[in-house]
């Protein structure tokens, strides 16, 4: 008997990863061709759009240093000629470079000159905006002197709220004491003796014994607390 061949049954050809490569690049070559307007316009966008990157990176290290210098010039000219000269001078620098990282260091000079002028409104549109976020010194210290501009105003509850703000805020003793005292001086103001006798006693607490500010905290302590039996 003869044996019956066992026929394998077709199993196409192996895959040869080479030979996938060479159809995928084939596929791809095909489609750039298709598409070559297309691959031109992108690559054209993106060249484009990365010039105007290193460029606006460029502009904008070149107004950072033009505002800074400017900003020193106008300060050594503060205090030579008239004070609205100078406010002006200002007004216009934060038009320029009301953006840049001088900007804030401007604007607390020219809320501290419309302080000084008398015109305590102006100074609070002016330093308003720092106060709104107390998380750097700077902004800080633009809030004191908006705290003394709501003061110029008759604004006590403005500038009590913002007082307190800032003894919550402040890192270094001195701040913080300088804004206790603030909001104290502010409840005395407005008739809140007990309120204000409080903060001076949180102040004190705070103080070592020999603490040379001592003796007046004290004497504070007692004038309203003779307010508070008043009352």
């Amino acid at each position: 008997m003869v044996a019956k061949r066992r026929v394998r049954a077709d199993q196409g050809p192996a895959t040869d990863p080479d030979d996938k490569f060479i159809a995928t690049t084939m596929e791809v070559t095909a489609w750039a061709r298709q598409n070559t307007q297309k691959l031109v316009i992108g690559a054209t966008s993106l060249a484009i759009i990365l010039v105007l990157v290193v460029y606006y990176v460029g502009f904008r290290s070149s107004m950072e240093v033009r505002a800074a210098n400017e900003l020193d010039q106008i300060q050594q000219t503060i205090g030579l000629g008239s004070p609205d000269a100078a406010k002006g001078r200002m007004a216009q620098y934060l038009e320029r470079y009301g953006n840049t990282p001088s900007a804030g260091e401007a604007r607390m000079i020219l809320g501290q000159l419309h302080l000084e002028t008398g015109t305590p409104q102006d100074a609070v549109e002016v330093l308003a905006p720092m106060a709104r976020d107390l998380s750097n010194p700077l902004n800080l210290q633009a809030a004191f002197l908006l705290g003394a501009a709501y003061e110029d105003q008759g604004r006590f509850e403005d500038a009590e709220d913002l007082y307190m703000r800032l003894a919550n805020r402040a890192d270094l003793e001195f701040q913080v004491r300088d804004a206790l005292r603030g909001a104290a001086r502010m409840r005395t103001r407005l008739g809140n003796y007990a309120g204000a006798l409080s903060l001076m006693e949180e102040i004190r607490d705070g103080m070592e014994p020999g603490d040379p500010e001592r003796a007046e905290v004290d004497m504070r302590i007692a004038e309203l607390a003779e307010l508070v039996k008043a009352s």
